[in-house]
């Protein structure tokens, strides 16, 4: 517990140092005349910060924890992707930041790429596939650990889009600051309204379905979990789901793709079984691609192997 309170107060007074430091804290903010879409309070949390391209095999995000500010925002016009970056570098170089990953659509990975980040849900956020690009820099904190800053901006539909989060950690590795998600005390899917979270959030997790390791054999004890999906699709007639098998950070990228596409099968040909139309459904593997959780620790590599609903 001391640790923990240790860390929080580090990090928290790197965070009061980013906004003591009023050119820092100006660079950070939305450009002029552009709409705020959100500006949360910084919260201790976890973060997945995009450190590489999603090339070679390797994830291209890595989990960060500390206290973090979220900000997005939408600009009428406002340029291409590539000078809204260049003007944060400069700044936050000037700051002391060094570039840790600086790349555009195509060079950062494309879908793969942005499958594997942290993203704000829309309206917060809006991505083009063929037009985004990343900057993610970091510097030292003032108490032993790091501020991280990681942007994302993209051109769509006349706007550029924007999110920015700044992240201070306290200690070089810190100790969990909240559950992960799939502790006892983490809101989960199976256990409330599937329906209510495919509508609310446009997608919604099939939490405490399990497989036989290694293999797209759905586990016993999921049938209840697959009759609350069947269950939230039959009430949604109109609705439409991609189910996207997802797989811890283990192993080759290659070999993750295949199980996660074939556990995504699985779960299909359960929903069919269960009187969902086979049209209504379709089958995607992201592999992991898409972690929601650090795969540095056995509890996280546990919340990353799942398979989601994803409304399209």
């Amino acid at each position: 517990m001391r640790r923990r309170l240790e860390f929080a107060l580090a990090a928290l007074l790197a965070a009061q140092a980013v906004a003591a430091q009023p050119a820092l804290e100006a660079a950070l903010n939305p450009p002029e005349g552009a709409r705020v879409l959100l500006d949360a309070a910084p919260e201790a949390q976890i973060v997945v910060v995009p450190i590489r391209p999603a090339t070679g095999g390797a994830a291209p995000a890595d989990a960060f924890e500390g206290v973090a500010r979220w900000r997005s925002f939408a600009l009428e016009g406002g340029g291409a992707p590539l000078a809204q970056a260049r003007r944060l570098r400069d700044a936050l170089a000037s700051a002391g930041f060094e570039t840790v990953l600086d790349c555009a659509a195509e060079a950062c990975g494309g879908f793969a790429f942005l499958s594997a980040i942290e993203l704000l849900p829309p309206p917060d956020m809006l991505v083009n596939l063929a037009d985004f690009h990343q900057l993610t820099m970091r510097r030292a904190g003032p108490s032993g650990g790091e501020v991280v800053v990681s942007a994302l901006f993209s051109r769509l539909g006349g706007r550029l889009h924007g999110q920015i989060v700044d992240m201070a950690t306290g200690t070089a590795a810190p100790p969990p600051l909240r559950p992960h998600p799939d502790d006892a005390s983490a809101p989960t899917s199976a256990g409330g309204d599937l329906g209510a979270e495919l509508d609310a959030r446009g997608f919604a997790a099939l939490d405490g379905l399990d497989f036989v390791a290694g293999s797209a054999e759905i586990a016993a004890g999921g049938d209840a979990i697959l009759d609350a999906a069947a269950a939230a699709l039959a009430a949604r007639p109109a609705l439409a789901v991609a189910v996207v098998g997802h797989t811890d950070g283990s192993g080759g990228l290659a070999a993750n793709l295949d199980v996660s596409r074939a556990r995504a099968e699985a779960v299909r040909a359960a929903l069919i079984h269960r009187g969902i139309d086979a049209a209504r459904l379709s089958a995607e593997g992201a592999g992991w691609l898409a972690p929601r959780a650090s795969n540095a620790h056995d509890a996280g590599r546990a919340a990353n192997r799942r398979v989601e609903l994803v409304a399209r």
